[in-house]
């Protein structure tokens, strides 16, 4: 019996699920989420997808590069966030005496 129609229906739910949470992070310009995480989900999800690749399973390839791409765009933002955040300490004006 073939399954792969679960595998399509999982990746299908999936991406139904991180669509509008990623297009939120790019529409407010900024992830809820700590830079370490996306960093270890963007990696992880690149290593499964080169892993899915390689045994030619196609849905699971698809999945972690899907994962892949939208966890390096809340990295992206986080990181844009921190960037901001340390030159503006950076730039504060000293205090009038």
């Amino acid at each position: 019996m073939d399954l792969s129609f679960l595998g399509l229906a999982g990746l299908v739910l999936l991406i139904l699920a991180w669509v509008p949470q990623t297009a939120d992070t790019v529409r407010r310009k900024h992830s809820g989420l700590v830079w370490q995480f996306d960093a270890l989900y963007a990696a992880g999800s690149i290593v499964l997808a080169y892993y899915s690749l390689t045994i030619g399973d196609l849905v699971f390839t698809l999945l972690n590069s899907l994962a892949a791409y939208m966890a390096l765009i809340g990295l992206y933002y986080k990181v844009a966030e921190l960037i901001k955040r340390g030159n503006r300490k950076k730039t504060k004006p000293k205090a009038r005496k």
